[in-house]
């Protein structure tokens, strides 16, 4: 990048942020139209302005429209998750930060924080990736208590597959409905229907992993259970491992399709690549039967609503 062209983004970051604080909520394409620039490159930016050191909490609503949270806590994935699990405090208090710190992990502003390198340990990976180049910074108080509570002894509950709103309401689901009914756990099928249209608008993080010793909760975000929800996905199996935005209504659309064509007999296997891969169950069920819901998951396929659906759905007579 150009020094002209740096010079020209930094104009454009502050000039968003400016527009958002504001108080209106405005679409992509409307703001490009405003800065007389393409509206990826608007994209880019809003992914921008919630880093650090601009750390400015926006959230889409229906609509895709953009506005700054505004008199509101700014929530991270931590804050929701030591909300949920009510996580207790460490016996040393945080430390009074310098002007204008911010998390190394989320890039929250900080008042009071603990020093990152005080948490490094020989099981990380990736302190380097984790804490973004900031060894020497500042992580919060509900990322401590994360880390504290990450050991096996203490049930490594950060890693966790959860869905968690910021009420403090806090779900720990199965993907198996039969495993769901023998532990008095939620079922991921029945949660994802049972907390729409009732919870629209509220912020939540969800974790879905089939992965329960990863730190996944500093990769994942924060927003609005809607038409943009933010969940991280993480599969081995499928090669997934990524923050993935779902139409939430969509999903579940999908997850009814999903859920038909698996109580049909179909592998997950095949009702991810193509149907006529299960010769013996398309044998079963007709040609013609087998082709018209091809075509429909067929169209389902490339989307981050079908990767959810296919992960959690259930055979209908297991779930309900």
């Amino acid at each position: 990048m150009s020094e002209e062209q740096s010079a020209n983004r930094a104009v454009r970051l502050i000039a968003i942020r400016d527009l958002l604080c504001g108080g209106g909520a405005y679409t992509a394409g409307e703001m490009a139209e405003r800065m007389v620039v393409d509206h990826r490159m608007i994209n880019r930016d809003l992914l921008d302005l919630q880093g650090a050191p601009l750390y400015t909490p926006i959230i889409q609503w229906e609509g895709g429209r953009y506005q700054v949270i505004a008199f509101r806590e700014c929530l991270t994935p931590a804050d929701l998750i030591a909300r949920g699990l009510d996580l207790e405090p460490l016996d040393v208090a945080p430390e009074p930060t310098p002007i204008g710190a911010v998390s190394a992990i989320s890039g929250k502003p900080l008042k009071v924080g603990y020093r990152a390198a005080d948490f490094v340990t020989p099981a990380m990976n990736d302190a380097i990736g984790l804490f973004h180049n900031s060894l020497n910074g500042w992580i919060s108080d509900n990322e401590v208590r994360l880390f504290k509570n990450a050991a096996p002894k203490l049930g490594n509950m950060p890693s966790r597959s959860v869905l968690v709103f910021e009420d403090g309401s806090y779900y720990w689901p199965l993907i198996s409905g039969a495993s769901a009914g023998e532990k008095g756990r939620p079922c991921w099928s029945d949660l994802v229907r049972a907390v729409w249209p009732e919870r629209k608008g509220e912020r939540m993080v969800m974790i879905l992993s089939t992965d329960t010793k990863k730190r996944l909760w500093p990769r994942a975000e924060v927003g609005a259970l809607g038409q943009h929800t933010p969940i991280y996905g993480y599969d081995g199996a499928t090669g997934m491992a990524q923050v993935l935005y779902l139409d939430w209504a969509r999903m579940l659309a999908c997850l009814d399709d999903v859920e038909t064509v698996y109580s049909l007999g179909f592998s997950k296997d095949a009702i991810r690549m193509s149907l006529l891969d299960n010769w013996n169950v398309m044998q079963q069920v007709g040609m013609r039967e087998t082709q018209r819901w091809e075509r429909a998951l067929a169209d389902w396929r490339p989307s981050a609503e079908f990767w959810v659906a296919a992960m959690i759905a259930q055979k209908k007579e297991q779930t309900r």
